[in-house]
C-alpha cells in the first residue's frame, strides 16, 4: 500500500522542482541585468575619480605657464596639460576635465 501512494506523488515531486527552478529562474533573470547596469555605473564614477584626483595632483604642483605632462596610476593614463589659467586632463579613453581660474587672490 505504501508503494502504491509513494508511486502516485512521484509525478507531483517532479512538477514542484520545475516550478521551483523556473521561478528561481525568471529571478535571476529579473536581477541579472540590473547588476550588470550597476558594475557599469561603478565603473564610469572609477574612471572619473581617477581623472579628478589627476587633476587634484597636477594642481599641487602647477606653474603658471605651458606645460603637457603624461599622467598614469596603474592600468590608467592620461595627458595633463597646463597653462596660465587652467589645467585640462585628458585620459586615454577620451574621458576629460579641466578646472579653469578666472581670478586670484593672493592672501598673505
Amino acid at each position: 500500500m505504501w508503494l502504491k501512494r509513494n508511486n502516485q506523488s512521484d509525478g507531483y515531486v517532479l512538477l514542484e522542482a520545475l516550478i521551483s527552478i523556473s521561478l528561481l529562474m525568471l529571478v535571476l533573470a529579473g536581477t541579472v541585468p540590473f547588476f550588470i547596469d550597476i558594475f557599469e555605473v561603478r565603473q564610469l564614477a572609477k574612471k572619473d575619480v581617477e581623472l579628478s584626483r589627476f587633476l587634484y595632483e597636477s594642481a599641487l604642483f602647477w606653474e603658471m605657464k605651458e606645460t603637457v605632462e603624461q599622467v598614469s596610476s596603474g592600468t590608467r593614463k592620461a595627458e595633463a596639460t597646463g597653462s596660465s589659467n587652467r589645467i585640462y586632463i585628458r585620459g586615454e579613453d577620451g574621458n576629460e576635465t579641466e578646472v579653469e581660474l578666472l581670478s586670484i587672490k593672493w592672501s598673505e
